[in-house]
């Protein structure tokens, strides 16, 4: 394995209506899930909940977030570098969506419909694995 390793946590932000929430970072064109790196003593779910406050303005609960699985994709921002992702999702209530900000090291964020987010500039990770599944989630619906 690689020593060019980054470990994270991203977040699958959905609304209502299937919707997803991608960030960009200042100084980056790729957007990206909210997340980042854990710090000392933090859980997947806690990291979750504060990278998402932090970035977004959302302040959740961490019992509303459904750990989706550990994944391995090349860094968005970071040549070299692999992410290893532990990726939880958590669906948004009416109205809370429109809550949302850019804030931290954030740039810009949007709301994407599935298909959209499928011919934007995104990161390897949301592209390649958790696109596809949440596109796989919804035809399952």
């Amino acid at each position: 394995m690689s020593q060019n390793i980054i470990r994270v946590v991203a977040v699958l932000v959905q609304d209502h209506n299937d919707n997803i929430l991608l960030v960009r970072k200042r100084n980056t064109d790729t957007f990206i899930q909210p997340g980042g790196k854990p710090e000392a003593g933090e859980d997947t779910l806690d990291t979750a909940h504060r990278e998402l406050l932090e970035e977004t303005g959302l302040d959740l609960s961490t019992d509303r977030f459904k750990y989706i699985g550990s994944f391995t994709a090349p860094a968005a921002n970071e040549p070299g570098f692999e992410i290893i992702a532990e990726c939880v999702r958590v669906r948004l209530r009416t109205g809370e969506g429109s809550k949302v900000r850019a804030d931290a090291e954030i740039a810009e964020l949007n709301w994407f419909t599935p298909t959209q987010a499928s011919t934007i500039k995104a990161a390897p990770l949301f592209q390649d694995i958790i696109l596809p599944l949440a596109i796989g989630e919804f035809a399952a619906n």
